[in-house]
């Protein structure tokens, strides 16, 4: 017996035991489709809710937001002299929707993987595929805000001319709505979709035509004009050679 009519009778075997388990056999024998070439197994409602919660245990994967794949700027901390700390709460626990479908994230995976946002891009816009970097993530912590919990990171920016109108506007209130990019799996259960992993991709201003998903999610604290420490060295090799000069 070839190959072919072995995987043949293998098929029709394990189509007659679905059909046996979930009561497809009652239907009558001519119930077919494609012109009696192909039996029509069709499943009860409750087996067929079964069957997609079987496959909703296996992660699915998404993403928030876009990544940008072009970069208008960008910067470099070497040599940066002056620089801002923008404080931003942009992740808690909740249902949040990403294309129009929600996902709810669980407190417990957005602690195990909040330090996956440190050393992502900062952007000046959301969903714009060509954007401008304006700083770095460098540090992630807990916060409790009015009883909520969130997620809180410190961005570094540089004070360079093209981050100067966009730091003057945070300073003065008129920039505050934040969200977050990032990839994330989820699984399928009965009281849906929910995150088990996620890795952070950058965190970015939204402009006022974008909607916001994280509920509340604002920048809270901004510090102007602070000085990096490669521009104290500088100075200090400045005021040196000054002195060896008298």
């Amino acid at each position: 017996m070839n190959k072919a009519r072995l995987g043949k009778l293998w098929a029709q075997m394990k189509c007659k035991k679905k059909a046996t388990f979930t009561g497809v056999d009652q239907l009558p024998a001519d119930y077919t489709v494609g012109g009696g070439k192909k039996k029509l197994y069709k499943y009860p409602a409750k087996v067929a809710k079964l069957a997609k919660l079987w496959k909703g245990r296996f992660k699915k994967k998404a993403t928030h937001g876009k990544i940008p794949k072009k970069l208008v700027a960008r910067f470099s901390n070497i040599g940066m002299d002056k620089y801002s700390v923008v404080y931003a709460l942009f992740m808690r626990e909740g249902s949040w929707s990403t294309n129009g479908v929600e996902y709810y994230y669980p407190w417990d995976v957005i602690k195990k993987y909040a330090q996956s946002y440190i050393g992502r891009a900062f952007y000046k816009e959301h969903e714009d595929r060509i954007t401008t970097e304006l700083g770095k993530i460098i540090g992630v912590s807990e916060v409790v805000v009015d009883g909520v919990r969130w997620l809180k990171a410190r961005i570094q920016v540089p004070e360079v001319s093209f981050t100067t109108p966009i730091l003057d506007r945070i300073k003065n209130g008129l920039i505050e709505r934040v969200s977050s990019t990032h990839h994330f799996t989820y699984k399928v259960t009965p009281e849906g979709r929910v995150v088990d992993s996620i890795t952070g991709r950058g965190i970015s201003v939204l402009g006022a035509h974008e909607d916001q998903e994280v509920d509340d999610a604002h920048i809270v604290d901004i510090q102007r004009n602070l000085v990096s420490s490669q521009y104290k060295k500088k100075m200090r090799c400045k005021l040196g050679n000054l002195m060896k000069k008298r």
